[in-house]
Order: structure tokens, then sequence, then C-alpha cells
């Protein structure tokens, strides 16, 4: 019986990666919850598919593994997710990432090992840019009670140096943390201020305020410069592009 619901609950998880709504089973899952040593054979098979030659099957275990929300299940999925920050596979080490925020949110009082914070602050320097973004957010959210992640000079430049390689929703993200690292760095924020994408060029117009608060012609030539893309959006013909465009401008104005 305990190996024939296994091979249900796997096929189980197969849907829910492929974004198939299984909540029908949601009670039937509930009850063989109930039942320890299901959910105990459970974690051992996917500890061990954690070990797989194939990085999807690695992939997908340390994802499953991470969305059992049990008291207690840190215990087991701290090894597997070391382990796959290191992995060779950056699917692998993006789920491990993630993995990471989620060990937090289920048990946010338990204190993180050091160990994978160091390994978080290392992967910033990841050639995959979805990890290099997620190592970020992983780390905020680790780190939140202690002032967040640390933007110290190598990382400041390190981050400006790879917002070519990001998408534009990553570039906002990315020059949002930026906001922290005082430096004069101007010159590196001109390329962003002319981005098409009116959320990068405003995001770099923040920092770009921010960083010239001292010099006020600085700070005006900056908005002028980000006039043209914010302008185009608040005449968008779409109401949902104008909408955002004025969001965007108020912003500034509050910067």
């Amino acid at each position: 019986f305990e190996l024939r619901f296994l091979r249900l609950l796997f096929v189980l998880f197969r849907y829910m990666t492929q974004g198939l709504d299984v909540l029908a089973l949601y009670m039937d899952m509930v009850k063989a919850s109930a039942t320890v040593d299901i959910p105990d054979l459970a974690i051992n098979t996917l500890r061990e598919d954690c070990a797989d030659p194939s990085p999807m099957v690695r992939g997908l275990a340390l994802r499953n593994m991470c969305n059992f929300r049990m008291l207690g299940m840190t215990e087991y999925i701290e090894q597997p997710i070391v382990a796959g920050l290191r992995d060779k596979a950056s699917y692998v080490r993006r789920v491990a990432v993630l993995g990471c925020a989620k060990m937090h949110s289920l048990e946010p009082n338990t204190e993180i090992v050091g160990s994978i914070v160091n390994e978080l602050y290392a992967l910033l320097r990841n050639p995959d840019p979805v990890v290099l973004v997620n190592s970020l957010r992983a780390l905020e959210k680790i780190l939140k009670d202690e002032g967040g992640v640390v933007i110290n000079k190598p990382i400041a430049h390190h981050l400006f140096n790879r917002c070519a390689d990001l998408d534009s929703m990553a570039q906002s993200e990315v020059l949002t943390f930026l906001l922290r690292y005082l430096p004069n760095i101007l010159s590196l924020l001109d390329t962003f201020l002319q981005s098409s994408h009116a959320h990068v060029a405003v995001a770099t117009l923040r920092l770009f305020l921010h960083l010239a608060s001292t010099h006020p012609a600085v700070q005006a030539d900056a908005l002028l410069h980000t006039s043209a893309p914010l302008l185009a959006t608040c005449g968008a013909a779409s109401h949902e592009l104008r909408f955002a465009g004025l969001c965007h401008v108020q912003q500034v104005m509050q910067s």
C-alpha cells in the first residue's frame, strides 16, 4: 500500500509542477499526512532523489521537499539545500536559492546557518542572472531583522556590471537595492536613465536623486533625461500603462 501511495504522491507532485489544479485532492492529502509513516517515506525518497544523476530530478525533488509545510522540516531539507546551492546545474541552484527563503518562512524564529548566508552571498557572482536576483531576494528575506542584504563596494560594482544581463524587472529590483550604496558612481547610471522601460528609468532616477542629493544641478539634469520615457508612458493608449506611468511620476516626486 505504501509503495502504491508513494507513486500516486509523485504523480500529484508532477501535476503541481505543471501548474494543474489539484485542490480537489486536498482533504485526501490531509488525511494521508495524519499517517506518520507516509510523509517520512516520501521525505526519505525525495532526499535520495536529490542525489540523482539527472539535474531535473534533483531540482524537482528539492522543490517538492521545500513545499512541505511540516514542523521540523528544516532538519530534513537543510543539507539538500546546501548541496543544491553548490550544484553544477543552474536549475538546481535556482530551486535551492528559493528553498532558502521557504525554509526561513517555515520556521522564521530558527537561526539560519551562517554557511547558507555565505553561500547566498557567493551566488551573487553566479553567471546565471536568475540565480543572482533570487539570491538577493532570499538574503533580503532571511536577513530582514538585521537590516536586509548588505551592499558593499565590491557587490555594488558587480551588480552594476551585471545589470545589462538582467531583464527589465530584475534591473529595476537590483537598482532599488543599490539605493543602499552611497559612493560616487553616478556615471555608471547614465545607460539605465535612457532605458525604454519606465520602471527601470524610474528606479535609476530614484537612485540618481538619492546619490546626488547635494547636487541640485545634477538632479535636474537626471530629471530631464528621464522625462521622455515617463511622458511616453503617461500618454500611452492603454489605461493600465497610463496609470503605471503616473504612479512612476508619483514615486519620483516623493524621492
